[in-house]
């Protein structure tokens, strides 16, 4: 974003703020805080189908934050705020905009005020666990059903003339998970060099999933544990799991020639 296009931002934020216009909305009513907002969203039959469809009360939802006082409901500010976040994010097919509830609830747990999401963990919502069924459709433990074809990613081919292995992690994409988080977790969890993890961090992006080969399946498991309770830390719904790759079939003998 050019500096002209911030301080444009800063200064139209900074004007609503003051004069206490509430924020529009396609959808939903006028919004003058970050409580309204999660509450409306949380009422759009997309959301609140999802949330029942996870196994969570969306009238428990409502219950909890309404508990918030005055000075934990946010701002008009913090609106706005969380609503500028979902400029990175990918539009829905069939979308002309990424203001959709479910971008703007996942941005309100991951950037508004810090007061609603121990209120919903209070009332018992696994909000981790929620933030991955809304960017996966299923529940963790099920796994998600990868959609894409999987192709051999130059990564593979070096790693494997190196060690010959049968066994990887493979990274799925999601739509909510920042790119430089995802470098973050193949450098810090998977040993890759910064320029390898953003190399196959697109990869995931424009393909839906790559798989890194590892020396053994302890191995791959370790490290998609550990890159998933990371994810799950910082309320990201990245997922990496620990895979048996095909051993490549030898070379058919040709024919004999006459």
């Amino acid at each position: 974003m050019s500096l002209a296009r911030r301080l444009w931002r800063w200064l139209s934020v900074s004007a609503q703020s003051a004069f206490g216009s509430p924020v529009r909305l396609p959808g939903l009513p006028p919004i003058s805080d970050e409580v309204e907002l999660i509450s409306y969203l949380i009422q759009t039959p997309d959301l609140s189908q999802t949330i029942q469809a996870f196994g969570s009360d969306p009238a428990v939802m409502l219950a909890a934050i309404a508990r918030c006082g005055p000075a934990e409901r946010g701002s008009i500010r913090s609106v706005l705020n969380v609503i500028d976040g979902t400029e990175y994010m990918k539009v829905p097919e069939g979308q002309s905009s990424p203001l959709t509830p479910r971008n703007l609830f996942v941005l309100q747990i991951r950037r508004g005020t810090s007061v609603i999401r121990p209120m919903l963990e209070r009332a018992g919502i696994d909000v981790r666990s929620l933030m991955f069924f809304i960017a996966h459709g299923v529940h963790e433990a099920d796994g998600p059903v990868n959609p894409h074809h999987h192709q051999d990613s130059p990564q593979d081919s070096a790693h494997g003339a190196a060690q010959d292995s049968t066994c990887g992690v493979e990274i799925l994409n999601d739509d909510f998970t920042p790119m430089e988080f995802v470098v973050h977790v193949l450098s810090e969890y998977l040993g890759m060099a910064r320029t390898d993890a953003i190399r196959m961090m697109l990869e995931v992006h424009h393909k839906g999933s790559a798989i890194l080969p590892q020396a053994s399946m302890a191995q791959a498991t370790q490290a998609a544990v550990s890159a998933n309770a990371c994810a799950r830390h910082n309320y990201f719904p990245l997922f990496l799991r620990a895979v048996v790759r095909p051993t490549p079939a030898a070379d058919a003998p040709s024919a004999a020639r006459p």
